[in-house]
């Protein structure tokens, strides 16, 4: 779907795969090739290779790689933040197609004209609350 998207020019098309962002903010935690690989359930040589096509599709270096270890260039320090929130957002995405996908998302709101149930929402007018993510508002109909 993805390349009939950016055939038609909806998608561009340097889009970058989760899964790498995700293995670079890991290695940059651990800022160990090896124990990163654990926590990522991989191999040490693919999380490598890995690493280096995400260098490549940003077109600069994110570790430094010697005898002492890995550490984080100034690149790799200055897109940390911005990887930790894409996750971050990323997650939130799915949660929220769930959500609307279980029922248990989404919006409901619920109108009603002030003579129809005198004394039943009267007050609850102003009244919003969260239950189970499902957001839940009822207003006064003007």
């Amino acid at each position: 779907m993805a390349k009939r998207l950016a055939a038609v020019g909806d998608v561009s098309p340097g889009l970058m795969d989760l899964k790498r962002i995700h293995q670079f903010v890991i290695l940059a935690e651990a800022l160990n090739f090896r124990r990163a690989a654990e926590r990522l359930n991989m191999a040490q040589p693919p999380l490598s290779v890995s690493i280096q096509k995400l260098e490549k599709e940003l077109g600069t270096r994110l570790f430094k790689r010697g005898a002492g270890g890995v550490s984080l260039t100034q690149s790799g320090q200055a897109i940390l933040k911005e990887a930790r929130q894409l996750l971050f957002h990323a997650s939130q995405l799915r949660e929220t197609a769930k959500g609307v996908r279980d029922g248990t998302g989404g919006a409901l709101q619920v109108g009603f004209v002030g003579s129809t149930t005198y004394g039943l929402l009267q007050n609850a007018d102003r009244c919003s609350f969260t239950q189970n993510q499902f957001n839940t508002r009822i207003f006064r109909a003007k």
